[in-house]
């Protein structure tokens, strides 16, 4: 899922709701790998909504004022997200 975020060019929170030891390892991993990528560690499973709201809450404390929120398990299609990000800077550039 990472890799296929990556063209995007968006900085990425993890959010890692209460993982076993092999996936938190995995997951630093991927966070010392690279830079734009930052894992939130959740002390126990507080199912998706927790997670979302988590993540929503990094987000807002970096800074950003907009997040997309993709399930790592598939479900959603990364290219989806791409079409979702071209209409929205379709919508906000100027037009003149």
């Amino acid at each position: 899922m990472v890799d296929a975020l990556e063209p995007l060019d968006l900085p990425c929170f993890i959010v890692d709701d209460g993982s076993d030891a092999e996936a938190r390892q995995v997951l630093s991993l991927i966070a010392m790998r690279e830079s734009w990528v930052k894992v939130l560690r959740l002390p126990q499973n507080g199912g998706k909504g927790a997670a979302v709201i988590a993540g929503c809450d990094a987000a807002l404390a970096a800074g950003f004022t907009h997040a997309l929120q993709i399930d790592a398990d598939g479900q959603h299609d990364v290219a989806d997200a791409a079409r979702l990000l071209e209409e929205w800077l379709a919508e906000i550039r100027p037009r003149w």
